[in-house]
């Protein structure tokens, strides 16, 4: 049984924000880790949103905080 969007109380981020994440994707030419769709920085640019890539804010927080070691 396949839920549709409405039956479900709230999506997934893969499907609620699948336009910004295939936006994100076709605009990413950066190494990714084995086994991800997305590059490191290109994965921080959809958690701290990116306006000139209509790419809403998902982290309410300094994004310094968010550092890759």
């Amino acid at each position: 049984m396949t839920l549709t969007e409405e039956q479900l109380q709230r999506p997934p981020a893969e499907v609620r924000y699948a336009d910004e994440l295939a936006a994100l994707r076709a605009a990413d030419d950066e190494p990714r880790p084995p086994g991800r769709q997305l590059s490191l920085r290109a994965a921080r640019r959809f958690i701290v949103g990116d306006e000139r890539a209509g790419v809403s804010r998902k982290f309410i927080g300094k994004a310094s905080l968010l550092k890759s070691s």
